[in-house]
């Protein structure tokens, strides 16, 4: 599998990193963000954008992806609507239309708000990682998975 991580230098994208990285399944890693993951590995991949609204310039460089994971997300205290939205709902737009363009058949977990909800459920970034893997390879009967799902899912994996 082939991944495309959006927001790998946050506190859920970490994890996820980790768990692509450490997955002998995946075989490749894009990294796309504001700054550099300061990660050396073969699989991985950075592309490092200062506008995360514009893929013009890179939008080949997404083609091939067969799963992607979009773990950008801020919170929304002392944050203006219009940065919130900005960040929260903009950037996954305009990747999902080049990603669509680009790699049609991919998959897409969205994560952007889970750092935000991470009190209501305790869980650990490296069991999101490992539970939107399994979704990628295996799907979910759920569309929308809640914490409490994602860290069974994460558990089964590697208990």
């Amino acid at each position: 599998m082939n991944v495309i991580l959006f927001g790998a230098t946050g506190m859920v994208g970490q994890g996820v990193l980790r768990e692509c990285l450490l997955d002998p399944g995946v075989e490749r890693v894009l990294a796309v963000g504001r700054s550099a993951t300061g990660k050396s590995d073969p699989k991985l991949r950075e592309l490092v954008l200062p506008d995360l609204t514009d893929y013009s310039a890179v939008a080949g460089e997404v083609a091939g992806y067969d799963a992607c994971f979009f773990c950008l997300g801020v919170t929304s205290a002392g944050m203006s609507e219009a940065d919130y939205r900005r960040v929260t709902v903009d950037i996954a737009v305009m990747a999902a239309r080049t990603l669509v363009d680009k790699s049609p058949q991919i998959l897409a977990p969205l994560v952007p708000v889970l750092g935000a909800l991470f009190p209501r459920h305790v869980t650990t970034s490296e069991r999101v990682g490992l539970a939107m893997l399994a979704v990628a390879r295996h799907g979910h009967a759920k569309p929308i998975l809640e914490n409490v799902d994602i860290d069974a899912l994460g558990a089964a994996a590697r208990p």
